[in-house]
């Protein structure tokens, strides 16, 4: 990232943090998909009853209507498959006039050439178009319906025809570790403005996969390198960026040799705090449950009960997750610890404890072994990936 640019994002986020506000909101806008992928934290599902009590349109206008009085905050519609709502168009376009900067998150697959134009229509900002491999048996194997391969890519192509930036992200999984840099060089091929990957957390369905999907510490640290390495190589074509930023933002800044882009990383970092969830991002589910990130499967509140603003100033869990004090065990002793956190989902996962030791860092895993911490539970025990 180009020194101008990250402290562009570095001064856009502290103005909204120090407001407290939220930098990005998702809204789970339905949890019916046509997809079965095993990593959804939503849990999605195909059948319709799952629809039953969502959040109506006009729960979901006061919703907007108060993100919108919270000051500058994208909202990102997400689901389950978002184009399956009957009003995403309304949706859209209202959070559009709201300045919201309307995000669709989509598996791709149900956009065709008029659903493409009517969401640029509607004011859609960007759309984000999952792709779990490079071709149709890695993809589908981890999304489950044949075909979705090539639906995704013809979705693409409508998306941008329409004139609408795509972004394309992928989950590490067990299942796709190796072609993780297949997919970002496809991505890059594709023309997407931005390529995101987050690894698989321990929620919804992807909990159910974790033990046999999930990867080991090292494994993530030597793939985080790669990405690094061919981002290095991609750059001028496509931008390559995390959810979660803790993790990745570290690797960036180890790698980077340049003084002025250091400094530029490194102020950026220590105003993203690293994990952001409950910090400046939540989620909304589709019965409008409040969680830290759309991974972390805590409830906090609920939007048809209280307001999101007043849920956001007053959560006790988000209140504790804003103070980088209450962070215990090996992230907290690490030198990196200004930038990164851990992971809050995965140490609420595998230790019990939102504010304990990410088990997922090798450099946790370090310090847990020379300082004797036993707050952070292992996610070990899997076999070599390919064995």
């Amino acid at each position: 990232m180009e020194p101008a640019r990250a402290y562009y994002y570095r001064d856009k986020l502290l103005k909204i943090i120090e407001a407290g506000n939220p930098y990005k909101v998702a809204w789970q806008v339905t949890r019916r998909c046509n997809l079965r992928c095993k990593q959804c934290y939503a849990d999605a599902q195909t059948e319709q009853r799952v629809a039953e009590n969502e959040m109506s349109l006009e729960e979901g206008k006061r919703l907007m209507d108060d993100l919108a009085s919270m000051g500058e905050c994208s909202l990102v519609l997400t689901g389950g498959e978002p184009l399956l709502r009957e009003e995403i168009f309304e949706i859209t376009e209202y959070a559009a006039r709201k300045n919201l900067s309307p995000k669709i998150a989509t598996n791709g697959t149900l956009v065709t050439e008029e659903t493409a134009r009517r969401l640029k229509d509607a004011g859609a900002f960007q759309v984000h178009v999952s792709l779990d491999g490079p071709d149709a048996p890695s993809h589908e194997a981890i999304r489950r319906v044949p075909g979705a391969f090539e639906h995704t890519l013809e979705g693409i192509r409508h998306l941008q025809q329409a004139g609408l930036p795509v972004i394309i992200g992928i989950t590490i999984m067990r299942s796709n570790y190796h072609q993780v840099i297949p997919t970002l060089r496809l991505a890059a091929e594709l023309k997407a403005i931005v390529f995101t990957f987050n690894d698989m957390e321990p929620c919804g369905r992807g909990a159910c996969e974790q033990q046999s999907e999930d990867i080991t510490p090292e494994e993530r640290e030597e793939l985080y390198q790669k990405i690094f390495e061919e981002s290095e190589r991609l750059k001028g074509r496509i931008m390559v960026d995390k959810f979660d930023p803790s993790m990745w933002h570290r690797v960036r800044l180890q790698n980077t040799r340049d003084e002025a882009q250091r400094q530029a990383l490194l102020a950026l970092g220590e105003a993203m705090g690293g994990c952001p969830a409950g910090r400046w991002v939540c989620l909304i589910s589709s019965v409008g449950e409040v969680r830290p990130c759309a991974f972390f499967p805590m409830v906090v509140g609920n939007v048809r009960q209280q307001r999101l603003s007043a849920i956001w100033r007053d959560s006790p869990v988000f209140h504790a997750l804003r103070d980088a004090g209450n962070i215990r065990g090996a992230c907290r002793l690490c030198e990196h610890f200004s930038i990164c956190r851990g992971c809050r989902s995965r140490a609420y996962y595998y230790g019990g404890d939102y504010l304990g030791a990410d088990p997922g860092c090798v450099i946790a895993r370090d310090i847990q072994s020379r300082t004797g911490d036993s707050s952070m539970c292992s996610n070990e025990g899997r076999g070599p990936i390919g064995s």
